[in-house]
């Protein structure tokens, strides 16, 4: 008898190796794996960065080009001291109102109020 009980104790030891040296993530590590080796061959262009910013970033900022284009506008059309303020003021303008649609933007796309 001791004999059987030697061999299923050692069948018990041999199980349990086999459970510990197994990897139940090893599914889920070559999955992202192969998604990460996709990522890596695909190029990471201007458009993927702009759609990995926030909205209230990329509104700033087209905000701050718009408000530079009516600034220059207007200093070259009006010769006056003033103009060149009034350029700086549109380019700030543009930035405080691309940064609120941006924010609008965000906050509309969150998931927050679905909650």
């Amino acid at each position: 008898m001791s004999k059987q009980s030697e061999e299923l104790e050692r069948l018990k030891r041999i199980r349990q190796q086999q459970i510990s040296a197994r990897d139940p993530t090893l599914r889920d590590k070559r999955f992202h794996g192969t998604i990460s080796a996709r990522r890596k061959a695909s190029k990471y262009t201007w458009r993927d960065m702009l759609k990995d910013m926030q909205l209230k970033w990329t509104w700033m900022f087209a905000g701050g080009l718009i408000g530079l284009v009516f600034g220059l506008v207007f200093a070259s059309a009006i010769e006056a001291a003033w103009a060149d303020y009034a350029g700086i003021f549109m380019i700030l303008m543009g930035i405080a109102l691309g940064r609120l649609l941006g924010a609008v933007m965000d906050w509309r796309n969150d998931d927050w109020g679905k909650r």
